[in-house]
């Protein structure tokens, strides 16, 4: 049975020898071996097992909960990894499993409930579940963290990308008030820093634009502009460059 050295030492060994075991008997050794460096090499897997450890995931004392958000969060970057439709969606299954255990039980902090429920969101969005149904696991992760607004920042984006401008205006109006310039005091997991600080104002401006609402639209850019211009480090080049494009469509 292949080995993956990324899983921690302290997990028990039925949790560790399952993944193995799974992956092994899903995937030829060389998409394997190559899911597990990309795993390894994730910024993303190491800044979650970095949190996890500080939550006490170490601990074999810590339960079957620490060891569920583990298993989600692995199966999920597993997924994100793996090209064949058939077993990225396996893996998906086992990450949603994972999650729902976790809620479940219900011994996690706040914060560390809010990412699971946010999480399990994006996993049934990417598991084709109704949108309805993926709309409103997002939206109750808000039960956990009322100032953390990640998972409603995706439900915007869905009407975004879907183009339903006034439902998106809806959410964006929401956000902009409930988020806009209040980063979270609970911010460990995965906070968006942008989102608080700009990306809700380029969201609400551009769905403004859309609706043929134009003074709505240039208030909230004009607010955008001067967070250029004050925090020019929150932006990539790129994103300075659009800016400038845009400023335009923007004008008073």
């Amino acid at each position: 049975m292949r080995q993956f050295n990324y899983i921690d030492e302290d997990l028990t060994d039925r949790f560790t020898g399952s993944f193995n075991k799974f992956l092994g008997n899903m995937l030829p050794p060389e998409d394997c071996a190559s899911i597990s460096y990309k795993i390894m090499q994730s910024e993303t897997f190491q800044h979650f097992t970095h949190l996890w450890l500080r939550e006490g995931g170490r601990n074999r004392k810590a339960g079957t909960s620490m060891h569920s958000i583990y298993g989600g969060f692995l199966y999920q970057e597993a997924a994100r990894f793996c090209c064949i439709a058939k077993e990225k969606k396996e893996l998906l299954s086992l990450s949603h499993q994972h999650y729902e255990t976790f809620l479940e039980i219900k011994e996690g902090k706040k914060e560390v409930n809010y990412f699971v429920q946010w999480q399990k969101g994006l996993v049934e969005e990417l598991l084709e579940y109704e949108w309805v149904r993926v709309e409103k696991t997002l939206l109750d992760a808000v039960k956990f963290c009322p100032d953390r607004g990640e998972a409603f920042q995706h439900v915007i984006q869905h009407f975004r990308r879907a183009r339903e401008w006034d439902i998106a205006y809806k959410f964006s109006s929401i956000a902009k008030e409930q988020f806009h310039g209040k980063f979270p005091l609970e911010n460990r997991w995965f906070a968006d820093a942008h989102f608080y600080q700009w990306k809700i104002l380029n969201y609400h401006a551009s769905i403004c634009y859309h609706l043929g609402y134009n003074m709505e639209a240039s208030e909230a850019f004009n607010l955008l502009w001067k967070c250029w211009e004050k925090h020019p480090e929150y932006f990539t080049d790129a994103q300075k460059e659009i800016l400038g494009k845009n400023k335009a469509l923007f004008k008073n």
